[in-house]
């Protein structure tokens, strides 16, 4: 199904100038978010609804598009990996596995007293993710 005609970020984007656009600014645009960028793309070609505001899950929705095709690299400039439709989401995780524990006896009995924290910041986000995966 042509979904094309129902997308206009998307054939706009597509067009050659355009996607030299969508490319430098890109290059130049490290630091935001996919929402940030796809704001600032609303912006810039005018993908304004009836309220004025951008139409930030079109222009998302193009960009991922061209980024599969391998047109663009939404990865590489914004940190940005795309689980593609229908795939599950990854969660961030670190580089390398959590090192073992060191210090612990070999009964889980003699642990001495044990604490649950919450997970407040981004680096025990990724940590937490890591081991759960």
């Amino acid at each position: 199904m042509d979904t094309s005609n129902r997308l206009p970020a998307k054939k706009t984007l597509s067009q050659p100038d355009n996607l030299d656009w969508v490319r430098q600014s890109l290059a130049d645009s490290s630091g935001l978010s996919l929402k940030q960028f796809c704001i600032q793309t609303c912006e810039h070609f005018g993908f304004l609804n009836s309220r004025g505001e951008p139409q930030i899950g079109n222009c998302a929705l193009a960009l991922r598009a061209l980024d599969e095709k391998g047109l663009i690299s939404l990865q590489k400039s914004l940190g940005y990996k795309s689980s593609g439709i229908g795939r599950p989401h990854e969660p961030r995780c670190l580089d390398a596995p959590v090192p073992q524990p060191s210090g612990l006896p070999e009964d889980a009995g003699k642990i001495g007293e044990l604490k649950v924290v919450m997970v407040t910041t981004p680096e025990q986000l990724l940590t937490w993710n890591t081991v759960i995966n």
